[in-house]
C-alpha cells in the first residue's frame, strides 16, 4: 500500500466521522463512552 493511498483512506474516515459528529453527536460520542451535558448537577 502506497502512502497515497493510506492517505486517502485516511481522509475517507475522518470525512466519515466528521460527518456522523455533526448529524448525531450523541450517539457518535456514546461509542466512547462521553456524554453531552451536564451530568454534574
Amino acid at each position: 500500500m502506497s502512502f497515497k493511498n493510506l492517505m486517502i483512506i485516511k481522509a475517507l474516515v475522518c470525512l466519515a466521522f466528521g460527518i456522523l459528529l455533526l448529524a448525531v453527536p450523541d450517539k457518535l460520542l456514546s461509542i466512547f463512552g462521553a456524554t453531552l451535558g451536564d451530568e454534574y448537577e
